[in-house]
Parts: structure tokens; C-alpha cells; sequence
């Protein structure tokens, strides 16, 4: 029912406010979001690629809200199994958060995080744990170590040792993520 109400929605939003209008944009926005929750991904990534173009058009590439759905493409591109895909898209974002945001923001730590997960699921673990080294250091300066996504970095590091066969190391990083969510739970 909401998806048939915000596709009713963005119709009357295209006739009366244009193609690219931001509110159509948000519109798309939530249109994908919904097809994302059912796993519709192709549709997904056509209402997230429509949403760029707007953003594109109207707020301009160096903006959080062009980087917020070029993450989204990532990570849709990322369920899809489209690994390149989403590692250009992370790409983007992170460049745009970066010039945006600085290079100690939680925001630019969510993109390593999602780039070094592309990265592990490829097998490539040298590069996830570049990407996860990255997240972690910004986490631990922003959200401190005894918090849930700080736990969660260290048990991705600890994952990529562990394939690798660094064993011991990898046991040090699951102490630490087990420490820090003994702590917040």
C-alpha cells in the first residue's frame, strides 16, 4: 500500500513540480528504499540512480546527500554481487565526504566499513583490511572504542586475519570487539 501511495505521489510531483525537482527526488528516494526492503534491487538502483541525477542537477556533486546515495548505490550494487560497481560508488562517496565532512567523520568511516566488506566478500582481505584499518581509526577519535560499531570494525579486521591465517591476531581483534560489547550491552 505505501508503494502505490508514493508512486502516486511522485506522479503528481513530476506533473506539477518537474523531473527534477528536489522533492521528486525524495520521492524516488523512498520508492527505492521500499524496493530495497523487498529485495527488488533492480528497481532499487534505477529510483537511486534517477535520485543522483536530481541531486546532481539541483544540490551538485560535492554534497552529503549526493554522497548518502552514492553510498546507497554502493550498497545495492554490493547485494547484487556487482563488487567493481560498488567500489566506484563507495569511491565517489568517500571523495565527496571527504571534501565535505573531513577526514575524522563517523560518515567516512560507514564507506571504509562498506568498502573493506566488498573487499572480504571478493577474498581480496589485504585491501578489506586497509579499508577496515581506516574505519578504525576514525571510530576510535569519533565514537570511541567501547561502542557497537567500533565493536564491529574490530570483529571484520579479526575475520579478514582469521582468513588469512594470522590467527592470533585475529583472537586479539574478537577480544576487543567482545570487550567493547560486553560494554555497551
Amino acid at each position: 500500500k505505501a508503494l502505490e501511495m508514493y508512486e502516486k505521489a511522485l506522479q503528481i510531483q513530476q506533473v506539477t513540480l518537474g523531473e527534477r525537482h528536489v522533492d521528486v527526488g525524495a520521492s524516488c528516494s523512498n520508492i527505492g528504499s521500499l524496493y530495497v526492503n523487498k529485495g527488488y534491487y533492480e528497481k532499487a538502483l534505477q529510483m537511486f540512480e534517477k535520485v543522483l541525477q536530481i541531486q546532481l542537477a539541483t544540490v551538485g556533486e560535492q554534497h552529503v546527500d549526493t554522497a548518502k546515495t552514492c553510498t546507497t548505490l554502493g550498497n545495492i550494487h554490493a547485494s547484487m554481487g556487482k563488487h567493481d560497481l560498488a567500489l566506484e560508488m563507495f569511491s565517489q562517496a568517500r571523495h565527496i565526504r571527504l571534501a565535505t565532512l573531513g577526514e575524522q567523520h563517523p560518515s567516512l568511516a560507514e564507506i571504509y566499513v562498506y568498502s573493506g566488506n566488498v573487499h572480504y566478500n571478493k577474498t581480496e582481505y589485504d585491501e578489506a583490511l586497509q579499508m577496515y584499518e581506516k574505519a578504525l581509526q576514525i571510530q576510535l577519535v569519533t565514537v570511541g572504542e567501547q561502542h557497537m560499531d567500533t565493536s564491529t570494525t574490530y570483529n571484520n579486521i579479526g575475520n579478514a586475519r582469521r582468513n588469512k591465517g594470522e590467527c592470533e591476531k585475529a583472537l586479539q581483534m574478537y577480544e576487543k570487539a567482545l570487550q567493547g560489547r560486553l560494554t555497551v550491552l
